[in-house]
């Protein structure tokens, strides 16, 4: 802010930042979890493959719990006075 950001931007750039790197982990971890439950319904006849509730239901959560994550910085970012940030750096 400090700089001319104003402090839409501030929160846009923070949430968006801890969203990216949710949304890497998410696209492995459902990657991982689709090949862990085909190789163990290979290993268990009669097992079902993808549950698609539940792949949806943990996405959701975790992208909620990381979007709260996210904000709570960032809605303390912006009301930081920039000078007294710059004074004290």
């Amino acid at each position: 802010m400090a700089l001319g950001a104003s402090r839409r931007e501030v929160v846009r750039s923070v949430i968006g930042s801890g969203l990216r790197i949710t949304a890497a982990g998410l696209v492995l971890g459902l990657a991982l979890a689709v090949g862990a439950t085909t190789l163990l319904a290979s290993l268990l006849p009669g097992a079902r493959v993808l549950e698609p509730f539940a792949l949806v239901g943990s996405t959701a959560a975790l992208l909620l719990v990381a979007g709260i994550a996210s904000w709570v910085p960032a809605r303390g970012a912006v009301h930081v006075d920039p000078i007294q940030i710059i004074r004290d750096a």
